[in-house]
């Protein structure tokens, strides 16, 4: 969701290795691009919560 807000990928601009992940499991999460409405964020925030407690 976070793609489509700002068009590029998550964290594209940061490598792709083993401290991303760990900081990723640590609860770092994608930016939304300037002007995303707030029941959008807070709707991708839900999806990630439900998706870390249900896998």
């Amino acid at each position: 969701m976070a793609e489509l807000s700002t068009g590029n990928p998550p964290f594209y601009d940061i490598k792709h290795d083993m401290p991303l992940a760990l900081d990723i499991c640590k609860g770092l999460r994608p930016e939304f691009g300037k002007g995303t409405p707030k029941f959008y964020k807070k709707l991708a925030y839900r999806i990630l919560v439900y998706l870390y407690y249900t896998l």
